[in-house]
């Protein structure tokens, strides 16, 4: 009965144990969406290997000026876990067209003393896109941003 319990907490244990590890003192994780012709918003969020968030709000979005919040580790693990699985490191510097009147995303990752920055204009992989998104949605940027 104990080699059982001890096995079943290994078990539950293992997982938040891999995900405290796999998260670099110096992972970040910085997404910036530029303005377009329209109304879309301009903001900068940060996410450091602590959790804290930093969100800087500049036009056509709720709350101007910066915010703060605190996440989870399992979150940041989740963006760290990311990273690895799209390749980031790997993917191209630039993903542009031409075209003026579309929105720029820039997305910075900072991991193991390496930085890496991407240019998302148009025609960026799935991957990063759902990064992007990922990004937005762990970070909470949608009380911030949307009216």
């Amino acid at each position: 009965m104990t080699y059982r319990l001890l096995l079943f907490t290994l078990a539950l244990l293992t997982p938040s144990l891999l995900r405290g590890q796999s998260v670099p003192a110096d992972f970040a994780v910085s997404m910036e969406r530029t303005s377009c012709f329209g109304t879309c918003p301009v903001y900068s969020v940060r996410v450091d290997a602590t959790g804290r968030v930093t969100y800087v709000g500049r036009n056509h979005v709720r709350v101007s000026g910066q915010q703060t919040k605190q996440i989870s580790s399992a979150d940041v693990a989740a963006l760290a876990a990311a990273v690895e699985r799209i390749g980031f490191f790997e993917l191209d510097d630039r993903y542009h067209i031409p075209d003026t009147d579309l929105p720029t995303t820039f997305v910075t990752v900072t991991r193991n003393g390496r930085t890496k920055r991407i240019e998302d204009h148009f025609g960026a992989p799935k991957g990063l896109q759902a990064f992007e998104k990922q990004i937005d949605t762990i970070a909470g940027t949608r009380q911030w941003v949307e009216r």
